[in-house]
């Protein structure tokens, strides 16, 4: 597993991430998707198989005030081997065009 995991960018609305495993997870029996502050915030004892697909919806949306990176924890033992491709889906507010 590579430790470089993509970021909620700041000052959005954060819908939800979404992920699925590309490559079946090895050396734990399940994994958490979430970020520092909370590990499952998007899934929770989710399968390693190969085409686990998660859904986590930020419920209720929230804003993120800072850069905030996603985290995948093993529940058990040590991710050694494996690929999650993973999404974040946020809402910006554009600024008007000056005039």
């Amino acid at each position: 597993m590579s430790p470089e995991l993509p970021e909620i960018a700041s000052h959005r609305m954060l819908l939800g991430v979404t992920a699925r495993v590309l490559d079946a997870l090895v050396g734990a029996t399940s994994w958490h998707l979430g970020t520092a502050a909370n590990k499952t915030r998007f899934g929770n004892a989710l399968p390693v198989a190969r085409d686990t697909v998660v859904t986590g919806l930020a419920n209720p949306p929230d804003v993120i005030w800072s850069p905030t990176r996603l985290t995948v924890t093993p529940n058990d033992g040590t991710l050694t081997s494996g690929r999650v491709a993973l999404a974040i889906f946020t809402l910006v507010l554009p600024v008007p065009d000056m005039v």
